[in-house]
């Protein structure tokens, strides 16, 4: 494969989405084909969310796009980087670049995490359209795969292709297109997936910096905790309260969906709430 004939990534797409549309460019059928002429190996897994061997696919684009820029701008990585230790995050950038499979969502605790992976690709059918009309074709883009994530921002409900994740055939990238996604009407989202949906964006687009320390974090919660009345006396969190101001806020079934529960009052010890507003270890 001649560099020029490999695709840029467009804003927001995944690395994923990209290999996926040079083996469309290429007319290529055959994965493991694919995967010898981007990679020169056939053994790459076909990762949605944090793909490794990143050095090695520079080489097919233009010299500004680096191993960084892939990581902070086409994958899932800085929605986890600035919650792990800046050790860690070197590490997993190290990783991502060569290739260490498995390991980055286990150091990053993505496979321990209790908000799991969508079932399905997603895709936002407006903004497919919105594509197909300014670039001539279908891309993936990095916030509909994300845990959490329900709706578009702009134009409402995400939509289930019929890919299930994990992928069933793992060494395949497959391209966004019409047959698997077909342009049906969405509904309006919800206030808090619309919620969601912006927080996260704003995490998508963070540069890459070095990682808050644990005790930074620990400071920054007992204090959001005292600005806003949940505190007795100068340290004791009132972890009731603060629950019960959850719940309030909250809806029971997106908490629900998404493991998010807080456990009722006097079962704190494992309780992701509770957790946040203790000292951090992890």
């Amino acid at each position: 494969m001649h560099v020029l004939n490999f695709p840029v990534p467009y804003t927001e797409e995944l690395v994923y989405s990209t290999v996926a549309r040079a083996g469309v460019r290429q007319g290529l059928t055959s994965p493991k084909q694919l995967l010898d002429d981007v990679f020169d190996s056939r053994s790459i897994i076909a990762t949605i969310d944090l793909p490794n061997h990143l050095g090695a696919l520079t080489r097919w684009l233009p010299s500004e796009s680096t191993p960084e820029t892939l990581i902070y701008g086409h994958t899932l990585f800085p929605l986890y980087a600035p919650f792990v230790t800046e050790a860690r995050r070197l590490r997993c950038i190290k990783w991502l670049k060569s290739g260490v499979e498995g390991s980055v969502h286990l150091t990053l605790g993505v496979a321990a995490s209790r908000i799991k992976n969508p079932r399905f690709l997603r895709y936002c059918p407006s903004c497919l359209a919105t594509q197909r009309e300014r670039y001539g074709e279908y891309f993936w883009l990095r916030e509909w795969q994300v845990a959490g994530v329900e709706a578009c921002l702009e134009h409402g409900v995400l939509i289930d292709t019929r890919i299930a994740r994990p992928l069933i055939e793992r060494h395949r990238f497959i391209a966004a297109s019409p047959g698997y996604c077909p342009l049906v009407r969405q509904r309006m989202g919800s206030e808090v997936a619309n919620w969601i949906t912006a927080q996260v964006r704003q995490l998508l687009t963070l540069p890459a910096q070095a990682s808050p320390s644990f005790s930074q974090w620990t400071d920054y919660y007992r204090n959001l905790a005292r600005r806003n009345g949940y505190c007795r006396g100068k340290v004791q969190i009132d972890h009731i309260a603060i629950r019960e101001e959850v719940l309030r806020v909250w809806p029971n079934r997106w908490l629900t969906r998404n493991c998010l529960m807080p456990f009722s009052s006097g079962v704190y010890e494992s309780d992701w709430l509770k957790s946040i507003f203790r000292k951090h270890r992890k």
